[in-house]
């Protein structure tokens, strides 16, 4: 009875293995609709199909259930001192995709520290570079919404000003001249300024920090 009950246990094992690498959608559904069979697993199988589905949520774009599936998987994994599944680094490919889901939904400070990690196991991985530096890249990209507000104003302000020199300062009123290009010019340089100067701030620190941390993990 025991071996029947352990065959019919592999089955769903191999069952979930029958489904094409790439079919995110199915092995969700096969998952769902196979859980109570799947957790009769025996251990390690049982995390190589949390493991596949994990990422098969992370593919469909359903990251917040992703951060929550990995969050568990990840600590599971540490403390079972399980490092390949299926040809992956377990441990840094949940990192690496719970990085890139925090991306998705905005929290960049998140995300840099997860990858910021991923770089101090292992400082040679290209791809853990490129993973920190494209998400400090968003990160300065985002420009906080009072500085877009004023950026705009800035803009309104210099087209009506140049607007009205044009057509009515300079051929009317020729002693305000001086004052209106200065209004301009300031409208000019507030439009463009502000954000130039936070993105600057923010990637220029971020590559800083990256430098800093490949250096100190290089040597360590």
């Amino acid at each position: 009875m025991k071996e029947l009950q352990k065959s019919y246990q592999r089955s769903t094992y191999f069952d979930f293995l029958k489904i094409d690498t790439v079919n995110w959608k199915e092995k969700v559904r096969f998952f769902e609709r196979r859980y109570e069979d799947i957790n009769d697993l025996d251990y390690r199988d049982q995390v190589e199909i949390w493991f596949e589905y994990a990422i098969a949520t992370y593919e469909l774009g359903k990251y917040h259930q992703f951060l929550s599936l990995s969050d568990e998987l990840i600590t599971s994994i540490f403390e079972h001192n399980i490092v390949d599944i299926n040809g992956r680094d377990a441990f840094q490919s949940l990192l690496k995709m719970k990085g890139y889901s925090l991306v998705q939904l905005g929290q960049y400070d998140d995300a840099i520290h997860i990858f910021s990690e991923l770089v101090k196991i292992d400082p040679y991985n290209n791809s853990h570079i490129k993973a920190y530096s494209g998400t400090v890249l968003n990160k300065a990209i985002e420009i906080p919404n009072r500085i877009k507000l004023l950026s705009i104003v800035s803009v309104i302000v210099f087209l009506t000003s140049s607007i009205a020199d044009l057509l009515l300062v300079s051929p009317f009123y020729g002693q305000w001249d001086t004052a209106m290009t200065t209004l301009i010019i300031i409208a000019l340089i507030l439009s463009f300024a502000p954000p130039f100067v936070i993105f600057a701030k923010e990637y220029l620190s971020g590559r800083i920090r990256l430098q800093k941390l490949l250096k100190y993990s290089k040597n360590k």
